[in-house]
């Protein structure tokens, strides 16, 4: 988390955190760490208002992070048969604890899991990239 440069007072004005006695040298070094900040708020292409809404979900506990999305395409290497199978993401089940289990539909190869598989299966037999998945194949694949 960066450094907060601002505060505002009673009445809601905004004002910066500049001492006094800052040299010529530390007051530019200021400016340029509040450019920066404001270049990565201004990189997220979020209004204010929807940085607080971001900001008051989480503080609630009701922001899940997803590690994919619904039609996103997950990799599943098959050593026994040398392939990588390909499923395409249709529904991410969410509980009290976050995500849980992830529904597929086959977009290539065999099926391994007919019905998805559980969040714990990511990156140990379920792969976000078809790189992943051959390096855990052992770098063989059909080439597909």
């Amino acid at each position: 988390m960066m450094e907060r440069l601002t505060y505002r007072d009673e009445n809601g004005k905004a004002w910066a955190n500049i001492k006094n006695n800052y040299t010529a040298r530390e007051a530019q070094e200021f400016g340029r760490i509040a450019l920066e900040q404001l270049a990565e708020y201004e990189d997220s292409g979020l209004s204010p208002e929807e940085v607080q809404e971001l900001a008051q979900a989480k503080a609630e506990g009701r922001m899940v992070v997803l590690p994919c999305k619904v039609g996103d395409v997950v990799y599943v290497p098959r050593k026994d048969r040398g392939i990588i199978s390909e499923y395409e993401i249709t529904e991410i089940i969410i509980n009290k604890y976050g995500v849980s289990f992830f529904r597929w539909n086959l977009k290539k190869e065999i099926y391994s899991h007919l019905g998805g598989f559980p969040v714990e299966c990511l990156g140990k037999t379920v792969f976000l990239t078809r790189e992943a998945a051959e390096k855990a194949l052992g770098g063989v694949s059909d080439g597909n």
